[in-house]
């Protein structure tokens, strides 16, 4: 969660004047990595710690539950979703702004 919180207020700071559909497509797509780091560590602790791979996996429950309020935001209404291919905050935040 700190990194989420570190990486966001670098991309807002760089981008005062940035509207909250912008902010909401950076967001995304930092969940989105976040939450890929948390399958892998799922992943890696099956076979060691299950007690672990359980407290990861209920954090990572939290973290999808909070990009899909993100991206409730940003879904057109036939369910588009306009970050789904850009790969930086900068991308993402541009394809939400267009959309």
């Amino acid at each position: 969660m700190i990194q989420i919180a570190r990486r966001v207020v670098t991309f807002l700071h760089r981008r005062p004047t940035l509207c909250p559909s912008a902010l909401l497509g950076a967001l995304d797509l930092v969940y989105s990595g976040v939450n890929a780091g948390h399958r892998k560590a799922i992943s890696a602790l099956a076979e060691v710690d299950p007690v672990s791979e359980d407290m990861i996996t209920g954090h990572l429950g939290d973290l999808e539950q909070f990009q899909w309020f993100v991206r409730a935001h940003l879904e057109s209404a036939a369910g588009d979703l306009p970050t789904v291919d850009a790969r930086t905050e900068k991308g993402a935040a541009r394809a939400a702004s267009d959309s």
